[in-house]
């Protein structure tokens, strides 16, 4: 079975692109000018870090299925940035939502959170190392959190559906990069 989802285009939310993914998850494909040959901003919202609201009603399910399939093998390529978490409308989170999200900080430092179980990674380590390079680090994320770094950014877990309902980006410990 060959997966076809249709992604709202970035640039008019009246145009719809297609992802294709193989049945084992080994090609992907988008039919978007963005796309590289390796990824685009549709490929890594939707099956990646498992953005739902850009997808076409009724294709929700066909992500769901397809996304832990890419997931099992896919590397974000070095030079991908993921500019698309900034895309709030497209991404479906409402004005009252990214208010949310803006309040006096008692400390000019960004905040991070972890989540997850990190088999190559050391959490105490990893914690240490942000608050070295000037990081709050917190155990749950709130509306105020900068990021949140997971081991799995498709999960299902409490920690990942806060992030998502508060607009906070999710990213890889390979995207921390520390």
């Amino acid at each position: 079975m060959t997966y076809s989802i249709r992604v709202r285009a970035k640039s008019n939310p009246e145009e719809w692109r297609t992802i294709t993914v193989s049945d084992d998850g080994t090609n992907v494909e988008c039919d978007c000018a963005g796309f590289d040959g390796a990824i685009c901003s549709h490929i890594d919202a939707v099956l990646i870090a498992g953005e739902r609201a850009m997808v076409w009603p009724g294709d929700e399910a066909m992500a769901d299925r397809a996304a832990p399939l890419v997931c099992k093998w896919f590397q974000l390529p070095d030079y991908w940035r993921g500019s698309w978490r900034r895309e709030f409308d497209w991404r479906g989170i409402s004005r009252e939502q990214r208010r949310k999200r803006v309040y006096k900080r008692k400390s000019n430092k960004p905040l991070v959170c972890f989540t997850g179980k990190f088999t190559d990674y050391d959490r105490d380590e990893m914690k240490a190392d942000a608050r070295t390079h000037g990081w709050d680090v917190v155990d749950s994320p709130s509306a105020h959190l900068d990021v949140l770094v997971a081991a799995d950014p498709m999960g299902p877990s409490a920690k990942l559906k806060k992030a998502r309902a508060n607009a906070i980006p999710i990213i890889t410990v390979e995207e921390w990069g520390r």
